[in-house]
């Protein structure tokens, strides 16, 4: 696994919360509302941002992250604006399933405590 560097943390951070801003105050889509901006991971040399997001409520993740890669552009677009960088790197969404996989591991940790 390589390690991140603290460039590539400062700019995931930065992004998380402009891109959240965004979808909560500039973005028209009302299905997108419902959204949160987990983590954005950055590629060593920021070509590439990785947006995870999951829902305030049980929507669709597959469905959000049509309605995201939708408005992608609107965002890419106000970043520029908004971030003083030499390039912003491309976005890409895709749904955090971390929550899901710990209450899996969980569940099955407490299904082995219960049969011993």
């Amino acid at each position: 696994m390589k390690k991140e560097s603290f460039r590539d943390r400062r700019v995931g951070e930065l992004l998380r919360e402009e891109i959240a801003k965004l979808i909560q105050f500039e973005v028209k889509s009302e299905d997108i509302h419902s959204v949160i901006i987990t983590e954005v991971a950055v590629t060593k040399d920021l070509s590439l941002a990785r947006v995870y997001f999951r829902s305030y409520d049980s929507s669709d993740l597959e469905q959000l992250k049509v309605s995201l890669d939708n408005v992608k552009g609107f965002i890419f677009y106000r970043l520029k604006k908004m971030i003083k960088m030499k390039r912003i790197p491309n976005i890409e969404f895709f749904p955090d399933n971390s929550l899901d996989y710990a209450a899996k591991i969980e569940g099955l940790i407490k299904q082995v405590h219960q049969e011993n």
